[in-house]
């Protein structure tokens, strides 16, 4: 139980780090001159990233 916690965590942890990341690049002044496909790709890892978080809370809640 303890390994999944720690592995939880940790993906947790890097799945929170690239939505950071991919906010900053789509709030910057660089993307705002960049194409929509570059936009519409960075919105959807964002999409993408929310859905793993969430499952990844939601399988710590359910298994606690």
């Amino acid at each position: 139980m303890e390994i999944f916690t720690a592995a939880a965590v940790s993906a947790a942890m890097l799945i929170v780090g690239i939505l950071v990341a991919n906010i900053k690049i789509l709030t910057s002044k660089e993307m705002n001159n960049s194409s929509k496909e570059e936009k519409n790709k960075t919105k959807k890892i964002i999409a993408i990233c929310f859905v793993l978080l969430l499952l990844i809370l939601a399988a710590g809640y359910f298994v606690t």
